[in-house]
């Protein structure tokens, strides 16, 4: 039997109250990018144009898919919908985060220089833990 179903006239909207466990990554991830200097976030806003999306939020997201040995941008993006951590990363702010998000964070010259730095001290972290 063929169930009748159309996707326009129903939606179905499922929320998931996931938290991250205390010892996981992800909270280790949310702990560094949290540790980031104020003055740092808001020097790379930009003064005019569209607001931008958060620096804080986008290098999680960088930083996990660093984890995940995920570099490029459209499944980092794919990511965002489809990995629990991520959306716990997203939380329900912000609906879609397209790949040309991450490209443009990541050609910005000032975001290369806070994520090289950021993936220095990720794994420096990681070493110093003794996770290799």
């Amino acid at each position: 039997m063929q169930m009748n179903y159309n996707s326009v006239e129903h939606n179905l909207t499922v929320k998931t109250p996931w938290k991250s466990q205390p010892n996981s990554v992800a909270w280790v991830i949310d702990a560094l990018v949290n540790d980031i200097p104020d003055k740092v976030a808001q020097s790379m806003i930009a003064s005019t144009g569209r607001p931008a999306y958060p620096v804080r939020l986008l290098s999680k997201l960088f930083l996990f898919g660093y984890l995940r040995h995920n570099f490029l941008r459209r499944k980092l993006a794919r990511m965002t919908t489809d990995n629990l951590v991520m959306c716990w990363f997203v939380g329900e702010n912000i609906s879609i985060l397209g790949y040309r998000i991450f490209n443009r964070f990541r050609s910005d010259p000032r975001a290369r220089i806070l994520i090289s730095s950021m993936y220095q001290a990720f794994r420096d972290l990681f070493n110093h833990v003794g996770i290799t």
